[in-house]
C-alpha cells in the first residue's frame, strides 16, 4: 500500500514538472514557442533577474551594516588600539583634513559624511568628539600647517639623502684619485647643511604645533575618552563579533522580506493563468516564477556558505587555515556542488526525461522513436535511420508501435519497453 501511495505521489510529481517545463518552452502542445520568442523571454528574465539583483542591494543598504555600526576608524582606536601617543596626531590629521584634502565634488570628508545615529554608542561618542576638533577652526588651522610642515619635513630630508648620497660618491672618487679633492664637494657640503638646518627648523616648529594641539581642550578631552574606553575593549569585540553574526540573517530576513512578495505574486498569476488555461500568460508568470526564485536560493546559500565557516565551525576552520589546508573547505564545497548536479541530472534523466517517455513523445509527433526526425507518409522503417517503427503484440501477436506503452488493436501493455 505504501508502495502504490509512494509510485502515486512519484507520478504527480513527474507530471507536475513536466507541465512546469512544457510551460516554460511551449505556448500549447499545437503551438510550441519560436527560437526568436524563446530569445526575448530570456532577455526580458536577464533584465528582471538584474533589476531584482539591484533592487535587492539598495533595499539592504537601508540596514545599518557592521562596517557602518563599527566604522573603521572606531575599530582602530578601540579594538585594534592604532592610536598610540607616538601615531595619534598623524592619524587625528588625516581624518581631522578629510574634507580640507578632498578635491571631488562628487564626495564628502569621512566625518561628514559619517552617520553618527547608528554607530555604536562608543563609535558614536568618538565621532561626536572628533567632529568637535574638526569643525574648530583654530585646531583646523594648526592640523593644516601642521600638514605642511611634515610635508616640508619629507621632502627636504629626501633631498638631503640624496645629497649625503652624492657626497659619499664624490668622496670615494677623491680617494680613488689620491687625494685629490673634488671642487663639487664644497657646494654638497654647504647644501647638506642648509637642509640639515632647514629639517631642524621645520621639526622645531612641528613640537611647537604639537605642543598647542596637545594642549587644547578638545584634544584633551578625546585623549582622556580613548583612554577611558581601552578598558571597555572585550565588551566592544564582543558586541562587534555579534554584530557581525547576526547582521547575515537580519540581512536574509530583510531580503526575503523584498523578494517573497514578487514570488507570491508570480506564483497566484501563474496557478490563475493555468486554471484558466491562458497559455501566453502562464507562460510569462512561469519564467517570472522562476527568476524571482533564482535570488532566493542564491541569498540563502550566501548566507549558509557565511555562517558555516565564519561562526558555527570556527575553531576547525581556525585549525584548517594554521595548517594551511583551507582549500579542503573549497573542495569539499566543489565537491558536494558537483554531487548534487549530478544527482540531480540522474533524477530528471532516469525519472522524468526517461528514454521511455522521449520515445512516446516522439511517437506523438509522429517521428522516428529511434532518431527523432520526421517520418515521412507512414513509413514503417526509418528512411533516415533504419530502425523499424513496429513490433508484435505480446497478446495478439498483431504489429504494433515498438514506442507504444499498449497495443493499437488489443489495448495490452507491452512488455518489451
Amino acid at each position: 500500500m505504501f508502495r502504490e501511495q509512494k509510485g502515486i505521489s512519484m507520478a504527480r510529481i513527474k507530471d507536475r514538472f513536466i507541465n512546469f517545463k512544457d510551460r516554460l518552452i511551449r505556448i500549447n502542445d499545437k503551438e510550441p514557442l519560436s527560437r526568436l520568442s524563446l530569445i526575448v523571454i530570456i532577455i526580458v528574465d536577464l533584465f528582471i533577474l538584474s533589476v531584482i539583483f539591484q533592487g535587492l542591494d539598495e533595499h539592504t543598504g537601508q540596514l545599518t551594516s557592521p562596517d557602518e555600526y563599527f566604522p573603521h576608524q572606531c575599530r582602530e582606536v578601540f579594538i585594534q588600539k592604532d592610536w598610540m601617543d607616538a601615531v595619534f596626531l598623524a592619524r587625528l590629521q588625516e581624518l581631522v583634513l578629510s574634507d580640507y584634502n578632498n578635491t571631488s565634488y562628487r564626495y564628502d570628508g569621512e566625518l561628514q559624511g559619517a552617520e553618527t545615529e547608528i554607530m555604536h554608542p562608543s563609535c558614536r561618542a568618538l565621532f561626536e568628539r572628533l567632529n568637535k576638533v574638526a569643525t574648530d577652526q583654530n585646531l583646523n588651522r594648526l592640523f593644516a600647517d601642521r600638514q605642511t610642515l611634515v610635508k616640508e619635513k619629507e621632502q627636504v630630508t629626501l633631498e638631503l639623502n640624496k645629497s649625503k648620497n652624492v657626497y659619499d660618491t664624490f668622496l670615494l672618487e677623491n680617494i680613488a684619485t689620491n687625494g685629490r679633492e673634488s671642487s663639487n664637494l664644497p657646494a654638497l657640503k654647504d647644501t647638506i647643511d642648509s637642509h640639515s638646518k632647514r629639517i631642524e627648523a621645520v621639526t622645531r616648529q612641528l613640537v611647537e604645533i604639537d605642543e598647542q594641539i596637545n594642549g587644547h581642550d578638545l584634544i584633551i578631552a578625546l585623549r582622556t575618552m580613548i583612554e577611558e574606553d581601552r578598558q571597555y575593549r572585550e565588551r566592544l569585540i564582543d558586541d562587534y563579533k555579534n554584530y557581525q553574526f547576526t547582521y547575515p540573517l537580519k540581512e536574509l530576513a530583510w531580503q526575503l522580506l523584498f523578494m517573497l512578495p514578487l514570488f507570491v505574486v508570480f506564483y497566484i498569476w501563474s496557478s490563475r493563468s493555468v486554471r484558466n488555461n491562458n497559455r501566453i500568460q502562464a507562460l510569462i508568470s512561469t519564467h517570472l516564477l522562476v527568476i524571482s526564485f533564482i535570488p532566493i536560493i542564491f541569498k540563502t546559500v550566501e548566507v549558509v556558505l557565511d555562517l558555516i565557516p565564519n561562526h558555527f565551525f570556527k575553531d576547525l576552520f581556525k585549525l584548517l587555515k594554521a595548517l594551511h589546508i583551507i582549500a579542503l573547505w573549497h573542495y569539499i564545497v566543489i565537491i558536494v556542488a558537483i554531487a548534487t548536479g549530478l544527482s540531480a541530472v540522474y533524477f530528471i534523466q532516469k525519472k522524468i526525461f526517461n528514454i521511455q517517455r522521449i520515445q512516446q513523445k516522439r511517437l506523438a509527433n509522429k517521428e522516428c522513436y529511434a532518431c527523432g526526425k520526421k517520418l515521412p507518409n507512414t513509413d514503417t522503417i526509418c528512411p533516415f535511420c533504419g530502425v523499424s517503427q513496429f513490433t508484435r503484440c505480446d497478446k495478439c501477436q498483431q504489429e504494433t508501435y515498438v514506442a507504444g506503452e499498449y497495443c493499437r488493436h488489443c489495448g495490452h501493455k507491452q512488455t518489451n519497453l
